[in-house]
């Protein structure tokens, strides 16, 4: 389990690793559960697609009902016991979705959909929000890229030992599903280790302080941060919030309306089969995890511009991506355009923690409540223009809204410039 700590070792507090490493058991199952939800609603319970809408759509459902709940206890209530019961949440899901393979339960795998969702929707959101009191306002990106980093391990981990298990239940036991989908049970254990784990070795109480100031505008940043302690909202703060979490909700719609057909895409034009395909996305989608700590280090030092750059250079990427039938460019494109994306999230969570220090889980769980609902338009929309236009069009969509992302984030900058609680320029 790498973690760096270079220069900014002193950046974080002293159980700040601790916590992070703890993140890469609870990742264990992330890449799996990924991929049992389309193969088995298709392939093992040979629903219709309808269904399968309806299966896929109750996890985000399931957690927006909890999050304006969680932003609240966030503020308000144990961070660290809201953790653990989202890990806890992820034992019960896990669970379910293996019995229900096991006695062919469409119903009850649905079940465990909605309840990861609901109940996993307790994690995310107290989780940024001590990794943001943990860490440095100046190194605040590293220090969401190290969390990301350690899901990418744990995502790899998993993945071998899922596709270990499915692979051998597959051929060796004649498509046996108790040892296809065992995985599941490993994993739903690995993440009752790592609630209990949190709750014991991570001190909620313990925040970072700031003990020197980089810059010559030392005394401003003392100054404002005394002033903003009182966490006033002003209309500048409120209007910044709604412009930067359109951009979010965009950002998220973005992704989740091309992401349901990059597989079909791949199939259609590069004439792939599926252990291939499948190979691929993860492997892109695990790299660009891993590499999150380096971005974070480089999201820090080019600050909010980043953004602007990430989101110019992705829609350039996903242009040539459609253009390509280069089974090689496509794959160094698809994983480039993955890593583009982590660094413009860990540029946007970098903003948001900054933005108040009493309401950062209501503003995380705001966040959180934008991308589920970008989760749920997005895929309605890339299917409607995947059947009613081309296959293209999905990922021309995706284009328009990834440039849109530039004056939406610009306009929100403007308005939270001057408003944030944190400031580092």
């Amino acid at each position: 389990m790498p973690l760096n700590n270079n220069h900014n070792s002193s950046s974080t507090t002293a159980d700040f690793p601790q916590m992070i490493r703890i993140i890469f058991w609870n990742s264990f199952g992330f890449m799996f559960f990924g991929f049992i939800i389309p193969y088995v609603t298709s392939e093992y319970f040979e629903v219709n697609a309808s269904i399968i809408g309806i299966l896929i759509a109750s996890q985000p459902a399931g957690r927006l009902l909890i999050l304006p709940l969680v932003g609240y206890l966030s503020d308000k209530a144990s961070k660290k016991l809201l953790v653990m019961i989202g890990s806890f949440g992820r034992t019960i899901s896990y669970t379910i979705f293996y019995f229900s393979i096991i006695f062919k339960s469409v119903i009850a795998f649905g079940i465990g959909i909605f309840i990861q969702g609901l109940l996993v929707g307790l994690f995310w959101v107290p989780c940024n929000v001590l990794i943001a009191e943990k860490s440095s306002k100046y190194y605040r990106s590293e220090a969401f890229g190290k969390r990301q980093g350690m899901v990418g391990y744990g995502s790899l981990a998993g993945a071998v030992i899922s596709f270990s298990l499915f692979t051998i239940g597959q051929y060796v036991f004649n498509e046996n599903p108790w040892i296809q989908y065992s995985s599941m049970i490993i994993f739903a254990l690995i993440n009752v280790f790592a609630g209990l784990r949190f709750m014991r070795r991570v001190d909620e109480n313990l925040k970072y302080q700031e003990e020197r100031l980089p810059t010559s505008q030392g005394y401003d940043n003392i100054l404002k941060t005394t002033q903003s302690s009182k966490n006033i909202i002003t209309w500048g703060i409120i209007l910044g919030l709604v412009f930067l979490s359109i951009t979010v909700f965009f950002s998220s719609m973005n992704e989740h309306t091309t992401q349901p057909f990059i597989q079909v895409f791949m199939y259609d034009t590069l004439d792939l089969g599926t252990i291939y395909v499948m190979i691929i996305i993860y492997c892109a989608r695990i790299i660009s995890l891993i590499a999150a700590p380096k971005l974070g280090v480089i999201a820090d030092k080019v600050g909010v511009v980043g953004f602007a750059i990430v989101s110019l250079v992705g829609a350039l990427v996903t242009g040539i991506i459609i253009s390509t039938t280069n089974t090689w460019l496509f794959i160094t494109l698809l994983l480039l355009d993955f890593t583009l994306a982590t660094a413009g999230q860990l540029i946007s969570q970098n903003l948001f923690s900054r933005i108040s220090l009493s309401h950062r889980g209501r503003i995380f769980g705001l966040v959180e409540i934008m991308n589920q609902v970008g989760w749920l338009i997005g895929p309605v929309i890339g299917g409607f223009l995947w059947v009613g236009f081309n296959p293209k069009m999905p990922f021309v969509f995706s284009i328009i809204l990834e440039l849109s992302l530039i004056p939406l984030f610009l306009i929100a900058l403007r308005y939270l410039r001057d408003q944030l609680v944190e400031r580092v320029h």
